[in-house]
């Protein structure tokens, strides 16, 4: 052995830590931050996971009590969602217990920064710290089922070793810290939080008032929600230690490396990485962008209930403005803070409450819950735009998903009939596929995470924020109103019979095509090309011979519209970049509303104020909202000119390869779709041999029942059950806003293997009535002739 290797007796043990650290010799390196992150993500995930998978499998059990049930309490307590049921009990044990690790190394830490010399008050921390982690450890895996008084135990001793536990880590925290006023708060938080609970177990417990112990919940899922988060303000003080894992009997062989040419190839890479969206990032906003689409159609579906039962206005139609009052709140700095740097919290927020309300039974109940998810849908999205302004690849990206999540909405309905089966009007017995929605859109949600942005380069000046608001509030209805169904303007150059024109069915495939290389387009060509006054004419033609011309030659036009409105989303995009947030967004939703009511008012009913005013002038809003997209144009070119710019390059390199990925995907749904609708066989009255049919009018009220459920799959056991041949439906026309921009008469059509038409385009009467029938063309032409 060479004498290198050999241990000098007479080096000092300060002197061999310095041999040690001045070689480097060390395996590994860790931040010790990652603790507090760790151990928060296990403990976050232990509780909502258990929660969440609670509430799907076991609702109806995990909310019962000694005292009362669903519907009178509505949410489980901690210890029902965690020790109840399996299997969400083993899911919480196993990843609480993942958790204990990083529980000790942050109390263990926590000891060390705060220790201060001459003082047993860090000593208590360390010991209270320990003898609290064990104490949870008994209520967690001792459940309440298990034994409903060592439960208690424990969880009184934890919660009482609670208060020297957080008054010490707040006290030790260094003066005047960002983290020490961080704690504080939450502190004060948590033990304020304990006079409602404590209120609240009383009236459940001595008073057994109902829904009291759901109200306790509440409470109790918000002190455990506190805890973590008091625990995981330790991320800032451990940021401060580097822990090395050292070892002189390990070699690590170098290899031969060009440094240069490697720090070259990692810098480019990193400048691409922050300019554009990887394809996994991209796939991610256009699942956000389906889930916000979603969101906002069905707000405009499930207010139409209430002024529909109600025969007059409600007060419920004020819900709408939900669109334009949420993204005010972006100019309170704090919450303009949190959606920028956490855009997950809206995302989440979005389809917990926007698609998650259909678990709400109640109709008034569930358009709130819907409201708010509607709300912070549109908070989100301009938090997100917000965020990306500065940089122009990954802004325009972002719109691009934003038209291919509307896409994909429009996919979906094609596949299930015209409805959005996610849609909080739709369940399990009606065709509704809510959970599966959920489960997507909280993936992607938990997957979002703030952008890293490239500093600004380009100053923009010029323009106008009225022009860009009114813009983008016109482009908003045009693609919610247009762009939402494939159907809306196939009905648009309906004209009754001889059929002259596409159907829905026969129709939704080439829309389809227009949209997608609308994107296309928009992508491979540079918005200073589509800016140019030629292409907005183009436009304007399109939807010119939409409303005036019928058949084929109409639907053409539509082709020509939808390809415009399709290819305008990164020019408009870029016309509102740069604006602040909170006043574009909110004029942009308010002006979009104005027009959506304006269409309202082409159907409206005699109660509805000022409702003659433009009572079937569909020409009037049409006019307006398309000259309106012009200003997009106006906009983009003034603030080019002004801020000297010629060519802004906004097109990321793997944004056509991610959107053609993405396009790929829904051909083929549609495709697929379109060949398992198609009709195969002819249709057949019940009775055909006796050469006689059954036939009947009914008023179904746009396809609500009266608790605002889609309705059309019991019309359809209905009729099939009388064996009716031949059926008028009253009150079916829902190819609107209103509506939803979906015909319901196609659900019942396929599944009764019959045709369903309508009497007349949306364009040219009030409330066309639609036709379900089983006969050829003859009785159809019989039908379509009959007096409105």
């Amino acid at each position: 052995m060479s004498s290198e290797t050999i241990e000098n007796p007479k080096e000092s043990k300060e002197e061999r830590i310095t041999h040690i650290n001045s070689q480097n010799d060390y395996i590994c390196s860790l931040n010790a931050s990652w603790i507090a992150v760790a151990h928060g993500l296990c403990a976050y995930s232990a509780f909502f996971s258990a929660l969440i998978v609670g509430c799907w499998l076991h609702y109806h059990k995990i909310v019962q009590n000694a005292s009362y049930g669903y519907p009178d309490e509505w949410f489980p307590s901690v210890s029902a969602a965690i020790g109840d049921r399996y299997p969400e009990r083993s899911l919480f044990q196993v990843l609480i217990a993942l958790t204990a690790g990083p529980r000790f190394l942050l109390v263990f830490f926590n000891f060390i920064i705060l220790h201060q010399q001459s003082s047993v008050a860090s000593y208590v921390l360390l010991a209270t710290g320990i003898t609290r982690t064990f104490t949870c450890g008994g209520w967690v895996y001792i459940t309440s089922t298990d034994d409903h008084d060592w439960h208690d135990i424990f969880m009184i001793a934890y919660i009482i070793l609670t208060v020297p536990w957080t008054i010490l880590v707040s006290v030790l925290s260094p003066k005047g810290s960002k983290v020490k006023k961080g704690r504080s708060l939450t502190a004060i938080t948590f033990f304020s939080t304990l006079i409602p609970l404590v209120y609240f177990f009383i009236q459940h417990k001595v008073h057994v008032v109902a829904g009291a112990y759901s109200r306790y919940a509440y409470f109790e899922w918000a002190l455990i929600i506190l805890d973590v988060a008091f625990d995981s303000w330790s991320f800032m003080d451990f940021s401060q230690i580097e822990i090395q894992l050292s070892g002189s009997r390990v070699e690590l062989k170098k290899t031969k490396t060009t440094p240069q040419i490697i720090q070259q190839k990692s810098e480019k890479d990193e400048i691409a990485s922050l300019e554009d969206f990887s394809f996994w990032e991209f796939s991610v906003n256009t699942i956000n962008s389906f889930m916000f689409w979603t969101t906002i159609t069905s707000l405009m579906v499930c207010v139409w209930y209430f002024p529909l039962w109600n025969m007059g206005i409600s007060g419920y139609e004020a819900s709408i403005a939900i669109t334009f009052v949420a993204p005010l709140l972006t100019a309170l700095p704090p919450l303009k803070c949190l959606f920028i740097k956490f855009p997950c919290v809206a995302r989440i927020l979005t389809v917990l409450l926007g698609l998650g309300a259909y678990k709400v039974e109640d109709p008034e109940k569930r358009l709130l819950t819907i409201t708010a998810g509607t709300g912070f849908a549109t908070i989100g999205f301009a938090a997100e735009c917000g965020a990306l302004s500065n940089s122009p690849k990954k802004f325009t990206s972002l719109w691009i998903s934003l038209l291919l999540g509307l896409l994909a909405t429009s996919v979906f309905k094609f596949m299930c009939h015209s409805n959005n089966p996610f849609w909080p009007i739709m369940h399990k017995e009606n065709g509704g596929y809510n959970e599966y929605a959920i489960f997507v859109g909280l993936a992607a949600a938990f997957f979002t995470r703030r952008s890293k942005s490239v500093p600004e380069v380009i100053t923009r000046k010029g323009g106008s924020l009225l022009l860009a608001s009114l813009g983008l509030g016109s482009y908003l209805f045009c693609i919610q109103a247009f762009l939402s169904d494939s159907s809306t303007m196939v009905y648009w150059t309906w004209e009754g019979y001889p059929i002259r024109g596409p159907l829905p069915l026969t129709g939704g495939l080439p829309h389809f095509a227009a949209f997608a290389l609308g994107l296309i387009f928009s992508i491979k060509f540079h918005p200073n090309v589509v800016s140019k006054p030629v292409f907005f004419l183009t436009g304007a033609i399109g939807a010119f011979i939409l409303y005036n011309s019928k058949g084929w030659i109409g639907y053409g036009g539509s082709l020509m519209f939808t390809y415009y409105l399709a290819s305008l989303a990164p020019l408009v995009g870029q016309s509102v970049a740069g604006y602040n947030i909170s006043v574009l967004f909110s004029l942009s939703f308010f002006f979009c509303i104005i027009i959506s009511l304006a269409s309202v008012w082409i159907v409206a009913y005699a109660f509805v104020p000022g409702g003659y005013l433009l009572r079937e002038r569909t020409d009037i809003v049409l006019g307006i909202s398309v000259a309106l997209l012009l200003l997009n144009s106006v906009n983009y070119t003034l603030r080019r000119n002004s801020s000297n710019i010629t060519r802004l390059e906004v097109r990321g390199s793997q944004l056509l390869s991610s959107t053609t990925k993405i396009l790929t995907i829904l051909t083929a749904l549609s495709v697929t779709s379109f060949i398992n609708r198609y009709p195969t066989a002819p249709f057949k009255p019940f009775h055909e041999s006796s050469q006689s049919f059954t036939a009947g009018i009914w008023c179904v009220h746009f396809g609500l029942d009266n608790d605002m459920w889609s309705s059309e799959t019991r019309m359809r056991d209905l009729l099939r059950d009388a064996e009716v041949d031949i059926i008028g439906l009253l009150e079916t026309d829902t190819e609107r806003l209103i509506g939803g921009n979906r015909d319901f008469t196609q659900k019942i059509a396929d599944d009764w293997e019959c045709t369903s038409i309508t009497d007349s385009a949306p364009t040219n009467i009030l409330g066309a009535p639609r036709f379900c029938l089983n006969f050829p063309s003859l009785t159809l032409r019989i039908i379509c002739f009959l007096p409105q």
